[in-house]
């Protein structure tokens, strides 16, 4: 095939793009259906340990209700509407649409559509739907590897279809299965759509477009190209041609594309060598590997025409036709040994680009000696010598024979030794005579069994023990065991006052053992003479129950009064109060002193009063005395009557304008919260001057309701507003404009519109 018919055929996928844009039809599939290897997917994966492993059975809940409500909930990603639902129903129990077809509506509809579900959404959505169960991970791979190589989702919908899996649902809910088919190439065989897929990522890195995939996939599918054809295709392409690549990026691209696996070594640095040295073109590697027997075999188990004879011819203007220096990966392949004296070598292939070398082994200088030439035996005493000659280079070394050493006989004893003296023994060497004389220990004493006389509990005893060869004894001393064995106790019961005993007695030596029973002391019974109060003593009897003895005891006051009502003094503002009890029984008082009750304060101050004659007097209890105007000053206790009287002089007569107002008053509550007092006893009056910067003193006086408490305090103001219209020939202030305001001083008030205060004036 020649460029021309690459051109061709990329030029043809390119217009089919439109062409083969799938279309969903409702047929029953042909003998030769593509299907199978979709299928195998499913069928092989629905094996007892998925299901229990990995997949979660819900088909079999509620029959054809819950496979619609499946197709509302895991395709729409909504519930159901109750009319829908039962129309579909019935649809499917009526056998008016089959499985496939219902199916089919819901994942092909604009509404699934629209959701823009990623390939691993989708075949988890048929796993739920169609199979009624959760994927197990080696289909969920499969179908996904499917996706990616190529075919389309009506493909893998197809093969959902015609499962074993899906078919023995349908018969389990008593409805059609139907049938499926996708009329894009593409899906017709999924192993020739991956073919085509790793052409285009391979050789374009890129992935196809569904035209070119559907128009390279139908002429391999048809038969009317062969694999190699295709293959030459892509790599004669313009768009490879015009990228810039190495002369092992390419070989490498070779074996991933048309024999789907990595390069070996060797083989890949043989074809490297082959184009860099121009024993061959580039384009005829696609020749090469074409009929190569791994290529067809797999263009038969694709069930496409290999092209193995073909033959191609393109240029490759960007290629890099130089080697790229390999990092060896050295392996040994084989060693010739070194000898003493001889080099030896060994040989390395690298795993990665095939090189070969040999290194040279240095010789290892370690002779293999032959059987030793005896020159003069070793005797006891002196070493021999021996020649030795290396087997493979013949060369000798003299060797000492090291001495063999006496090797002597039995020995005789010539002394026997005793219980407490030595011996001696004479040893006699075999092969030169030579004698050793050696010292054979005493055997010592050699004790039978001992004769005990038994020790008792106040007397010693004896072990003796004799030598069986010479008769020597050895006597151990046995110490009186000390156990006595005391009879029954003589017992002499203790009194009240004095001391009992125990005496045991020992059956074998008489020793006596005394223990004194303490004395158990009087049991007193309690009898009340006199009962005690709060405050005298009582009496009781106290009789001891064993004996008779007797004696009496006081009983302490228990000092707990009885105290009655109290006597109560009321507290005034000037004395204390008090409060008396009294024991109802012993008459014993004790006081409890209240504590002075606080001032009930007041402020009093009258209405004023003017001095000028001819206006006239007004009568008054309280006068003091400025330009014109005086006051006297008043204070009273309202609990004993006494009064205090006095003038206060304000300031010094000046030529000011002094007017008075009743809305002044400040009326508060000194003691009882809960009772005005009045209205006098509880004003405050201030005075203030119109002239701009005056500072005039005002007078507060305030007094104790309950006691001879006088306080008077002073608050000093300025006012800066223009005198107000002031009739007083009427009987009241008539008119008011101006809000007053004070300057702020130790205590002063805000005066808001005083005519609402203001009383008749007498």
């Amino acid at each position: 095939m020649k460029n021309k018919l690459a051109a061709q055929l990329i030029a043809a996928a390119l217009a089919m793009g439109t062409v083969f844009s799938g279309s969903v039809v409702y047929a029953a599939p042909t003998a030769t259906t593509p299907y199978r290897t979709l299928i195998e997917h499913v069928e092989t994966s629905t094996s007892n340990d998925l299901l229990t492993a990995e997949a979660v059975d819900l088909y079999a809940k509620g029959g054809v209700a819950d496979f619609v409500e499946r197709l509302y909930t895991v395709v729409l990603g909504r519930k159901s509407d109750p009319k829908g639902k039962q129309e579909w129903i019935d649809a499917l129990t009526s056998h008016r649409n089959t499985g496939a077809e219902v199916a089919a509506g819901f994942f092909f509809s604009d509404e699934y559509k629209k959701q823009n579900k990623s390939n691993k959404d989708y075949v988890n959505d048929l796993y739920r739907t169609m199979l009624g169960r959760n994927c197990d991970s080696a289909g969920f791979t499969a179908w996904i590897g499917q996706l990616e190589d190529g075919v389309s989702r009506s493909g893998i919908y197809a093969g959902f279809v015609y499962s074993q899996e899906f078919n023995k649902i349908c018969q389990d809910y008593g409805i059609n299965r139907g049938d499926y088919s996708s009329t894009e190439e593409r899906d017709q065989n999924a192993q020739v759509t991956a073919f085509v897929q790793r052409l285009y990522r391979n050789v374009l890195q890129r992935n196809g477009e569904v035209g070119g995939l559907n128009a390279w996939a139908g002429v391999l599918n048809r038969k009317e190209e062969s694999g190699a054809a295709v293959a030459a295709g892509f790599i004669l392409s313009p768009e490879y041609l015009n990228k810039k690549i190495t002369v092992e990026d390419y070989v490498e691209m070779m074996y991933q594309t048309l024999l789907n696996r990595s390069s070996d070594p060797a083989g890949k640095r043989s074809w490297v060598n082959a184009i860099v040295d121009g024993s061959m073109r580039a384009c005829d590697l696609i020749s090469g590997f074409a009929g190569s027997k791994e290529f067809q075999q797999l263009c038969e188990r694709y069930g496409i025409v290999s092209g193995a004879g073909e033959t191609f011819d393109g240029d490759f203007p960007n290629m890099i036709l130089e080697r790229t220096p390999c990092n060896h990966t050295w392996v040994s392949r084989g060693v010739t040994k070194p000898t003493c004296v001889q080099y030896g070598d060994e040989l390395f292939l690298c795993t990665t680009c095939g090189e070969m070398k040999i290194e040279e082994l240095p010789p290892t200088g370690k002779h293999t000696y032959g059987t030793a030439q005896v020159i003069q035996k070793a005797s006891c005493e002196e070493d021999g010598v021996q020649i030795l000659t290396c087997k493979v280079c013949g060369s000798r070394k003299e060797e000492a024979i090291p001495a063999t050493g006496h090797s002597y006989k039995a020995a005789v004893v010539t002394v026997k030794p005793t219980c407490t003296t030595k011996g001696k023994e004479v040893s006699t060497c075999s092969f030169c005579g030579d004698k050793k004389e050696t010292v054979l220990p005493a055997t010592g004493h050699s004790y039978g069994k001992p004769v005990i006389t038994e020790p008792t509990c106040g007397k010693e005893g004896k072990k003796v023990t004799a030598c069986s060869v010479c008769g020597d004894q050895q006597i151990e001393v046995l110490a009186p065991t000390g156990n006595h064995s005391y009879g029954a106790p003589v017992i002499t019961a203790a009194t009240c006052t004095k001391d009992g005993k125990k005496v045991t007695t020992c059956t074998v030596c008489s020793d006596e053992k005394v223990d004194v029973i303490p004395a158990t002391g009087h049991s007193y019974e309690e009898q009340i003479v006199t009962a005690p109060t709060c405050g005298t003593e009582g009496k009781k009897l106290l009789t001891c129950s064993t004996c008779g003895d007797h004696k009496e005891e006081n009983i302490p006051a228990t000092g707990k009064h009885t105290y009655g009502d109290p006597v109560v003094t009321e507290p005034t503002c000037t004395k204390e109060g008090s409060k008396v009890y009294t024991c109802t029984v012993c008459g014993d008082e004790k006081t409890k002193v209240l504590e002075k009750i606080e001032h009930e304060l007041q402020d009093e101050i009258t209405e004023m009063v003017l001095a000028d004659e001819d206006l006239g007097y007004w009568k008054s209890r309280v006068v003091s005395e400025y330009h014109g105007y005086y006051f006297e000053d008043v204070t009273f206790c309202n609990v004993c009557g006494k009064e205090f009287t006095g003038k206060d002089q304000i300031s010094e007569a000046i030529d000011h304008e002094v007017w008075y107002c009743h809305g002044s008053y400040h009326t508060e509550t000194r003691y009882d919260k809960t009772k005005w007092m009045d209205r006098a006893a509880y004003t405050v009056m201030t005075w203030w001057c119109y002239i701009t910067g005056c500072e005039l003193e005002h007078v507060k006086i305030t007094t104790c309701k309950n006691c001879d408490l006088h306080e008077t305090r002073k608050v000093v103001g300025d006012f800066t507003l223009d005198p107000p219209t002031i009739n007083w020939e009427g009987s009241a202030i008539e008119t008011f404009p101006y809000d007053l305001v004070p300057r702020p001083a130790e205590e002063s008030y805000i005066i808001g519109d005083p005519t609402k205060y203001v009383t008749d004036l007498e």
